[in-house]
């Protein structure tokens, strides 16, 4: 089944692998007879979730490459030896007019935590970076904790964090802004006639700031939160990412969590 990529991408936040040449002149020879359309353009690429994968959860890699072929074979591997063997006929589609094949990679029977790389066989040899398998908390925590930091950093309104570069109290006149009908713009962004007040005031003091504006700190900075925001409110209710579980405190106190994904929420 042939599928969109922009969807594939998105959801699996994969990075480009580094290319393995073939081992020997013959494996390059019989994976020149098995696949001619793959070996006569460009070079196979791997790609893998460069945060890793859950131990329990879905695993996919993908291989590129210049055409299609009857079947893809990989395994997956760490220094002691392969720990996986898997055969793919799964094109999942053409990535531009060099890669016009991607072949879905499915190794999510690997469930033991660990430093791996996927490794495709044939028609080709290529190889992904290595990658973790562990615990969401393992994988996630880290980034989460980089990602709360940046947001605190941003925090906009009374209620900011001074340990944080410092920061001060910002834009408090949110508190009583008024409401101006949608403005018209010509082809340069540049407002046509007057902005025209309908309502307020109203207080939208709080949230993260933006260069751009208050459009930009709403629309969009705002919106790029929404998910960051569920997931720390997750993970703060109970250890890894699982929300459903009793809520957790660190040292005896709540992070600076859930008052961003508090706001997100009560901000509509």
């Amino acid at each position: 089944m042939r599928r969109t990529w922009p969807t594939i991408l998105a959801a699996t936040g994969i990075t480009l692998a580094a290319v393995v040449p073939a081992a020997s002149a013959a494996s390059a020879a019989s994976a020149a007879s098995a696949a001619p359309a793959a070996s006569a353009g460009a070079a196979p690429e791997v790609r893998v979730n460069q945060v890793g994968y859950p131990s329990d959860g879905p695993k996919a890699a993908f291989v590129m490459l210049a055409g299609p072929v009857r079947s893809v074979s990989f395994e997956v591997t760490t220094p002691y030896g392969v720990s996986y063997r898997g055969t793919s006929t799964d094109d999942v589609g053409s990535w531009n007019s060099a890669y016009r094949a991607v072949y879905q990679l499915n190794f999510s029977g690997l469930r033991v935590p660990g430093i791996y790389q996927v490794k495709v066989t044939a028609p080709a040899a290529a190889a992904s970076p290595t990658f973790e398998v562990g615990t969401g908390a393992q994988l996630y925590r880290q980034l989460v904790d980089n990602a709360v930091r940046y947001f605190t950093s941003e925090r906009d309104g009374p209620d900011v964090v001074p340990s944080v570069l410092g920061r001060q109290p910002a834009n408090l006149t949110d508190e009583t802004a008024s409401v101006y009908a949608d403005p018209s713009y010509d082809g340069n962004d540049n407002l046509l006639g007057t902005l025209k007040k309908i309502g307020g005031p109203v207080n939208v003091a709080g949230g993260w700031f933006d260069a751009g504006g208050g459009y930009e700190k709403f629309a969009y900075t705002a919106s790029y939160a929404d998910a960051l925001a569920v997931a720390l409110d997750a993970l703060d209710r109970g250890a890894g990412l699982d929300a459903h579980r009793p809520c957790a405190r660190a040292g005896g106190r709540r992070t600076p969590r859930v008052p961003a994904a508090r706001w997100r929420r009560s901000a509509g």
